[in-house]
């Protein structure tokens, strides 16, 4: 009976490996389990159907994994034990299919290894392609406000370049608005108008013992450039305390 590459002779118990000549003689047990598998060939031989070998568990794991180490690495799947079921003798070999993560220590193929090399400059390039970089990192005006503590606050004014004349005026208009407080805690304001000037965002920062506090404040109007934000507001959004 070929099993593999091995010739199984019922007569004289053993398995020969056609390809290397090499001869393993069987024992009690391998020889048993073995004879019931050809027989069964294709199908499963359940454990009862085992017991007249008298043959626990732990010696029926030993037999398996001395069949399988001589059929050898490419034909050791023609055998497959199921723990607390039986065993099964296929009749050609079952492939399983490699997966890279199964072996993480197997070496890849030069074709997956091109394949990977590929998908990873194909990644990179739709990742690169897809970045949006800050069209604008530096203020449109800067301004330093000396309050009447003695303080010094930076005023940070970001906004549509194209309307570069109104953008410095409300930069004017807001810097007198910070050196009419009676109180400004705040070593940084950052003042930013949409593009549509239907938006202003403030954003506040100082420094205190806890570290770095800030605070936030947004005005949404029809208008800006028609809407006196007067000194109230200053203190209503905290800007001025």
């Amino acid at each position: 009976m070929q099993i593999g590459r091995c010739w199984f002779d019922q007569q004289k118990k053993q398995l020969i490996d056609q390809s290397t000549e090499q001869i393993w003689s069987l024992n009690e047990h391998e020889f048993a389990v073995l004879a019931q598998l050809v027989f069964h060939r294709g199908r499963v031989v359940s454990l009862e159907q085992l017991s007249p070998i008298k043959i626990t568990n732990e010696e029926l794991t030993h037999v398996v994994e001395s069949i399988c180490r001589y059929l050898g690495e490419q034909h050791k799947s023609l055998i497959e034990y199921v723990p607390e079921q039986g065993i099964i003798l296929h009749k050609k070999v079952i492939s399983h299919p490699f997966r890279l993560l199964d072996a993480p220590k197997r070496a890849i193929s030069y074709g997956n290894y091109i394949l990977i090399l590929i998908l990873t400059v194909l990644a990179m390039t739709f990742v690169y392609s897809n970045l949006s970089y800050p069209t604008n990192t530096k203020p449109n005006f800067a301004r330093q406000i000396l309050s009447t503590q003695g303080n010094i606050t930076h005023l940070l004014v970001y906004g549509n370049k194209q309307n570069n004349d109104s953008l410095r005026r409300k930069t004017e208009a807001i810097s007198r608005h910070l050196r009419r407080c009676n109180i400004l805690p705040w070593q940084s304001i950052t003042v930013a108008f949409s593009e549509d000037n239907l938006n202003l965002s403030v954003v506040m920062k100082r420094k205190n013992s806890d570290g770095w506090e800030f605070n936030n404040a947004k005005l949404i109007l029809p208008n800006l450039d028609h809407y006196h934000v007067h000194s109230d507001w200053y203190k209503e959004v905290s800007i001025c305390a």
